[in-house]
């Protein structure tokens, strides 16, 4: 990946909803009006549900306590590069979902995709279509550029939370349009 597509990947690829990093509380009730308007709204194509995929450790804890109905959590342990939990609970799962134990590992670096990334997020996201089963994808490394194939392989009408360092929480509704604009970020 450039460094040129890394830059540009920084900002911003959807709704930024503001909020303190150290308090996502006023961001938490905005995302929990948004994504009851658009769950509700006929714009999720020809789904019956909502497809909701958090990325980072702080918005999915935030998307548990707000019990949000997550499909897919992508989570490496980390807050700013530094690592902050040592455990799964920490993040608001409840015991029986990780007692049921949908929890995928793989190996990301700070800075790229790997494929077994893509194939967990493609995995997950089939799982939840074909049989309503959710996901815990735990990265070893880094999961922050993850979002990029998460909205490539997501259906229309999928949401898709991530954090903005030092903004508040960045929300991504799957349209064509979105995935053309990151097709032709690339190049």
């Amino acid at each position: 990946m450039s460094q040129e597509l890394r830059l540009k990947l920084k900002n911003p690829q959807g709704e930024l909803i503001k909020g303190d990093s150290n308090d996502l509380t006023f961001a938490g009730l905005e995302l929990e009006k948004r994504i009851g308007s658009i769950s509700n709204s006929e714009k999720v194509g020809p789904f019956q549900f909502c497809v909701i995929i958090s990325i980072g450790d702080e918005v999915t804890k935030l998307a548990n306590q707000l019990k949000l109905p997550v499909s897919i959590s992508i989570v490496d342990f980390k807050v700013n590069r530094k690592v902050k939990y040592s455990r799964i609970e920490e993040h608001g799962f409840r015991s029986d979902f990780i007692e049921k134990g949908n929890i995928v590992t793989v190996r990301n670096p700070p800075g790229y995709i790997r494929k077994s990334l893509v194939n967990a997020i493609y995995r997950s996201i089939k799982l939840f279509l074909e049989k309503g089963e959710k996901t815990i994808i735990r990265v070893h490394g880094e999961e922050d550029l993850a979002g990029l194939p998460a909205i490539l392989l997501a259906p229309l009408g999928t949401v898709v939370l991530y954090g903005q360092p030092q903004e508040g929480v960045v929300l991504v509704e799957v349209t064509e349009k979105v995935k053309e604009k990151l097709v032709e970020m690339n190049g």
